[in-house]
This record gives structure tokens, sequence and C-alpha cells, in this order.
């Protein structure tokens, strides 16, 4: 009976061994396919995931034509933010089949990610042409066209998407959006509020229109839009704040204060009222009420620097220099703000202590190297002085890179060039300057002085008088006038 056994045994294998049907059966189970692509999924579960990516290459260089394992490699490269291994694989897979719309939207969306933007695009006209009414497809490259600025073409595809489906409203709010970038405030409005017929919500379609109104200054229709909101959510804070602001801005000030004394009954956000209001008698230039709103600010919320700020702000516009460091410092330990360290190297500098006022500056600037007004500050202090001209004229060009149409800086640049007798130069700045702003009579008594030194009187004596009209008060300009008409 054994030995009959053994014959059978030996007799069975024989045949396995010999039939190429069955040859899997011959290999070891760490070479089959299969057995990788079991061990990759059993990684994926285990969040393994090196390992079940070697385990999946595996599986695919046994068996390399499997668009199964292939398209599992490819989920777990994208999902893992391996994006350039995943376009590889992905091209791949594309050249094996062209109009797989799964796989295309999948490689739209890697070369998205690998700023492939040409190609991301290329690939989503192929869609389009695959499937024409795909909204999602053109939703997405709608947003790609966003991305690159392109707004004429997202428009495009945002009005396609709204022929195939009127009742689109993601696709209605972003064509939306867009028309407010390309500045067509009132067609933005009208699709904005024609939003309200395919479900949007009322209150942040009315904040919208109501933002938009605010930014084309027409504050009583802002204002309209955002007692709506409040005729649904009487107490709806974000509108409050908005509305407070509209009133400010259109002048109406007792207004904005009760909308803010209102505020105080039900809000627990007690210390952005009190800096609201502070602002507000700020700006209705009653620095009394301002000082005593900040004070009891400072009180009741001492660990926050706002208030403290605020309150050096007014001491610093009312000249009360002293006062104003005191509650600068006390900021400035609470928070090393750029800002305030820039409003404490002006303190210095109005007190005199120019190496304080200089080490603030720099403390601003290591804070933010592209702080405009400590660079300018820092250069024009210079220039009056005639001192360290050229640091002086590469800090005011660093603020001028930061805003290059700043009358201030420019007006500083050309005093820079004044100073350093490149009196042409300083002539074409200083008129730019007085361009932008015509209002200030620092850049005209600046000007009228260059061409004096270019030896054109009747022109610097014509724009010193157009700086004593803007500064009635000044006795030097008056002096400058006086001796060149004599």
């Amino acid at each position: 009976m054994k030995i009959n056994k053994i014959i059978f045994y030996i007799s069975f294998f024989a045949v396995i061994l010999s039939n190429p049907a069955l040859a899997i059966y011959r290999r070891p189970p760490e070479r089959t396919p299969y057995y990788h692509y079991i061990m990759g999924r059993i990684y994926v579960h285990q969040g393994k995931i090196e390992k079940a990516i070697n385990s999946l290459k595996k599986a695919i260089r046994y068996a390399p034509d499997s668009w199964v394992i292939k398209w599992d490699l490819l989920e777990l490269y994208y999902v893992t933010g391996d994006y350039y291994r995943a376009r590889g694989l992905a091209i791949k897979m594309y050249g094996i089949k062209p109009d797989d719309t799964h796989l295309l939207e999948l490689l739209a969306d890697i070369y998205t990610h690998t700023k492939d933007i040409d190609k991301a695009l290329e690939v989503y006209n192929k869609l389009i042409e695959l499937n024409p009414k795909s909204n999602l497809v053109r939703l997405n490259m709608a947003s790609l066209y966003e991305k690159i600025k392109d707004f004429k073409s997202s428009l495009k595809q945002y009005l396609t998407i709204l022929k195939n489906d009127p009742k689109n409203l993601y696709a209605r709010l972003a064509l939306s959006d867009i028309y407010l970038g390309l500045k067509k405030h009132n067609t933005a409005v009208k699709n904005y509020l024609e939003a309200l017929k395919y479900g949007a919500n009322p209150q942040e379609i009315y904040l919208q229109v109501a933002r938009v109104y605010g930014h084309l200054q027409k504050y009583g229709q802002a204002e309209k839009y955002l007692q709506k909101i409040l005729q649904i959510n009487p107490r709806d804070l974000p509108t409050l704040y908005l509305l407070a602001e509209m009133y400010q801005k259109d002048n109406k000030f007792k207004e904005a204060e009760k909308v803010i004394f209102d505020m105080q009954e039900f809000t627990n956000d007690a210390l952005n009222v009190l800096l609201r209001l502070g602002t507000l008698y700020s700006e209705m230039d009653n620095i009394d009420k301002a000082v005593e709103t900040f004070k009891k600010t400072t009180k009741l919320y001492p660990e926050e620097f706002m208030g403290w700020y605020l309150l050096g702000l007014i001491y610093e516009y009312k000249d009360e220099y002293k006062l104003a460091e005191k509650e600068f410092l006390k900021a400035i330990q609470i928070n090393e703000n750029e800002q305030i360290l820039f409003h404490l190297g002006v303190v210095y500098d109005k007190l005199e202590n120019q190496d304080k006022s200089y080490k603030m500056f720099q403390k601003c600037l290591q804070i933010n190297p592209e702080h405009a007004g400590a660079h300018n500050y820092i250069g024009y202090t210079w220039a009056e002085k005639g001192i360290k001209l050229e640091k002086a004229e590469k800090h005011i060009l660093n603020a001028i890179k930061v805003d290059s149409e700043n009358a201030a800086y420019i007006d500083s640049l050309g005093w820079v060039y004044y100073q350093q007798e490149k009196y042409e130069a300083a002539l074409q700045n200083l008129k730019k300057a007085s361009g932008l702003m015509d209002t200030d009579p620092v850049i005209f008594e600046h000007l009228g002085d260059t061409y004096l030194k270019l030896n054109n009187k009747a022109k610097a004596v014509k724009i010193y008088k157009k700086a004593l009209k803007l500064d009635p008060e000044n006795k030097k300009l008056q002096k400058k006038i006086e001796e060149l008409n004599n």
C-alpha cells in the first residue's frame, strides 16, 4: 500500500511539471504577480505605503500588461502626493488607453499638480472632445484658467456650463466672481442676485453685493443690502461690523456709533467692539473719546497688544511722543510686531534719539525686509542730513520696489539725487511725485529747490508759490519767494 501511494504522488507531480498551463504551481509563491499584488493591498490596509508601492512594482514586473495593478500603483502615487512618479506612470498608461476618461481626468489633475498647465489644458480639451457636455471637466478647466489668470477663457467655460445647466449654482457664483475680477461690477452684482433664484444663500449673496458696492464707494447701496441681512438675522456680527464700516466711510458717524453700541449688548467679542469704537472716535477727530476708549480697552484686556498700540498711535498723532513711546513699549512686550517697531522708530526720531530710532527700524526690517515705510524713513532721514547718500538711495529704491507709485517714496528718491547734485534725475523724480500727489507742500518745495539749482528761477518761484498755497504759515517758503523776487 505504501509503495502504491509513492507511485501516485510521483505520477501527479510529473503531470504538473510537464503541463505549461499549470506552470504557475512550479514558481515559488513570492514570484507570482498575484502574490505581490495581494501583499501590496495588505500593506495599504496596514498603512505601510512604501512597502505597498514596492510590492505593486514587483507585481508589474511579473505582469507588465496588467491594467489593474498599474491603476492601483498610480492611485497610490497620486494619494501620497508623489505626482512626478504618478505622471510618468500615467503617461505610459495613456499610450495604452488614450481614450480612457478616468485616466485622462487623473492625468489632467496630475499635470495641474506638477504645474504643466498647458498639458493639463490639452488633456481637458481632449476630454471635452470625448464628452462635450461634461460640466465637471469644464469646471476643472475654468478653475485652471483662473489659476493662470486667463479670466476670459474661464468665463467662456462657465457660460457654456450655464448654457448646459442653468441651475448650476457653483458655476453661476464662480461666474459672478470672474466678472468681479474683470471689474465688470454691475454684471457681477446682477449675477450674484440671479443666483438667489437657484437656491443661493441670501445672507452670503447680500454680503457679497454689499462688499462690491462698498468697493465702488456706493455706501448707500451697501448699507441697503446689509440691512436686508439684518432683517433675516439681526445679530449677525460680520454684517454689523461691515455696516458700521460703511457708515463710517459714508461719514455717518452717529449711525456707526449706534451700530457698535448695539453690538455691545449681545456679543462676547467686546475687545473688537471697543477697538472699532476707538477707531471711529479717532476718525471723527474726537481724540478725547478715542483715548478714553482705548484706555478702557487696555484696562479690560491688558494682555492684548492692539489696545496699547492704538493708544500709542493717538498720542503720536497728538505729538505727545513720550506718552506714545510708553504705550508702544507695552505693546511690544506682548507682540514684537513690525508696525509697532516702525512707529517706535518714528517716535524716537521725533524725540531726537537717532540711535534708538535706527535700531527700531532695523528690527522692523529683520521681521519684514520689504517694509517700505522703514526703508523710506531711514533713506529720507539720511538724505535730509546729507549723509550716507548711497545707502539712503538703496533703502528708498527698496521702498519703491514695494510701492512704485508712492509719491512720498519717489519724493525721497528725488531728494537723495538732489543731495548728490544729480539735479536732472532729481527733477524727473520730483515732477513725478508732484503729479501723483498735488497736496503735499514738501514735494513742491523740493521741486522748487531743484529748479533753482538748474537756474530756472521763474519756474522755482512758481513752484514755491504752489507750496506756500498749501502751507500758508511756512515762513521759510515766504523768505525764499521774497529773495527770488528781489
